[in-house]
């Protein structure tokens, strides 16, 4: 029997009624949003569905099946900011830097741009890039986020907006999507989209890749490059890191992490994973040909990995229906970054404070 998900409603109809708000995604943008309603907005009802089977979005990671403490980011590498941005945020990157989510950049990365800001700071999360994540959602009760939930539809009823997964439905007075806009767009429903806002949306692109990740046994005799990440001018690969050593924890399990080029990504995204696996493998053997074995391989399909084409004006958040309120946010509306992120978080708490006075 498929469960129904409603909120609270014995405490709505004792005391003033409660505002419900669905958050859809927890990638990044979904959980600083998360931390930002807790603050500013604490008596509203924060719930979060995620289709995946965790949080992180794309700041995912992966563990070997062998070794748990042998694992790697599979999307976002590493945080690029300055002196500027990071006062500007200073109170999502103090509170990273203090307590040990993100660390310096030590490693050489081979290949990387040059930036004429000399106030250019590169981090990295020790523990992984989704630890950042699940940081910003460590005071949102478990109670309230609700993963390998797939949103099908939003329809408009009485006032709020019920939200229809596989597994049920919930009702809320608000609902915001951090989700690709593409797959936003493939929902169900009854709520309008006006055609200005439609077009526009229907116009964003991002980029598409896969990563191979291979897992080395703990006693593997690794030949360590000098370098610990490095872009690549390949057909196949853009970009490879020793995660392990990226993350500055060169005394875990080894792990090594490649991203196909986006060309590449493109031209064979609707290969299934045991195609694209094997061939990766193939290429990063050649290329590699001195390392050892893997204990184990993964290969991850990321259909909407980076925005290449944005919503107009990068405003933060889209205001799709102002009554029942729908958001949308993310970095489709804002950089393509950690950076990014936080403009599109504050832009969407920012909106809902002035729905909710």
């Amino acid at each position: 029997m498929g469960f129904v998900l409603l909120k609270k409603t014995l405490t709505q109809n004792i005391a003033v009624m409660a505002t419900d708000i669905l958050l859809i995604g927890t990638g990044i943008t979904g959980a600083l949003s998360a931390f930002h309603l807790k603050n500013s907005m604490p008596s509203v009802n924060i719930s979060l569905w995620d289709e995946a089977c965790g949080a992180g979005g794309r700041m995912s990671g992966s563990i070997s099946p062998s070794d748990s403490n042998c694992a790697a980011d599979i999307g976002a590498q590493y945080i690029t900011t300055n002196m500027k941005t990071m006062t500007k945020y200073k109170d999502i990157y103090e509170p990273l830097i203090r307590d040990g989510i993100i660390e310096g950049l030590t490693v050489t990365v081979l290949g990387m741009k040059k930036f004429e800001d000399e106030s250019i700071r590169h981090f990295v999360a020790p523990r992984g890039m989704n630890s950042i994540v699940k940081y910003f959602l460590k005071d949102v009760p478990s109670r309230d986020v609700r993963f390998n939930t797939r949103v099908i539809a939003i329809d408009e009823e009485g006032g709020k907006l019920t939200v229809e997964s596989e597994e049920g439905f919930g009702s809320f007075h608000a609902v915001v999507s951090t989700m690709p806009v593409p797959q936003f767009l493939q929902l169900s429903g009854s709520v309008p989209r006006h055609a200005a806002d439609l077009t526009d949306l229907q116009n964003v692109a991002y980029s598409s890749r896969f990563a191979l990740v291979l897992f080395f046994a703990k006693d593997a005799q690794f030949p360590f490059p000098e370098w610990g990440c490095r872009y690549l001018d390949h057909p196949v690969f853009r970009y490879v890191s020793v995660d392990n050593v990226k993350r500055n924890r060169p005394e875990d399990p080894v792990s090594v992490m490649f991203h196909t080029s986006v060309k590449f990504g493109v031209e064979n995204l609707e290969k299934t994973l045991p195609e694209m696996e094997k061939l990766l493998l193939g290429q990063a053997r050649e290329l590699f040909p001195d390392w050892p074995e893997p204990a184990a391989v993964k290969c991850h399909k990321w259909r909407f990995s980076q925005v290449v084409e944005p919503f107009p004006g990068k405003p933060g958040c889209l205001m799709l229906n102002p009554s029942p309120v729908l958001v949308l946010g993310g970095d489709a509306f804002s950089e393509s970054n950690f950076d990014g992120c936080i403009h599109s978080s504050l832009k969407i708490v920012e909106a809902l404070r002035e729905s909710f006075p």
